[in-house]
């Protein structure tokens, strides 16, 4: 290892599509409590697996008793998932959709891989419960949407560049 030996972010990836997020907020470009089928309509009718009811063995859908926000995505409470931490009976949805793992590299766009996902049951309420997930990477489809711009370039201007992050 040198000195300047760059190495892959990973998950530090989320932090900073927060950090885009937050400049749009501040900009009036969105608001946390707006539904994500405001920039991305096919989240608009979400269902969520349901467990077995007591005694029982087969998973159910329900409707989703409320939208997925801006702020369940910031916060892990949408109830998307990764395919990795996901329940056996919900990583089957996500393994048959060719959902990204988060890990790594992943054949077509960050739009493609969202549209599949908005099409998967949730593993949770919104809000309900914590989920580390993919919630982050829809955040990147958003912003996408929302300034005409691929999340790579909007953030290469916006965050990197000004800060002197030649390399990220």
């Amino acid at each position: 290892m040198e000195i300047d030996t760059l190495f892959r972010i990973a998950s530090m990836t989320k932090a900073v599509t927060s950090v885009a997020v937050m400049q749009l907020y501040e900009s009036g470009a969105l608001m946390l409590s707006d539904p994500v089928s405001t920039y991305l309509p096919a989240f608009a009718t979400m269902e969520v697996l349901a467990p077995p009811e007591r005694g029982g063995v087969e998973y159910t859908l329900e409707p989703a008793r409320r939208p997925i926000t801006i702020r369940h995505l910031l916060t892990h409470t949408s109830g998307i998932s990764y395919r990795f931490l996901s329940p056996p009976h919900l990583a089957s949805y996500y393994v048959d959709a060719e959902i990204s793992d988060g890990l790594s590299q992943t054949a077509g766009t960050i739009g493609e891989m969202v549209d599949r996902l908005a099409r998967l049951p949730l593993a949770h309420q919104p809000g309900a419960l914590f989920t580390y997930a993919l919630g982050v990477d829809v955040l990147g489809r958003v912003i996408e949407v929302i300034t005409g711009e691929t999340l790579a370039d909007y953030m290469a201007a916006e965050i990197f560049e000004p800060l002197g992050m030649v390399d990220t």
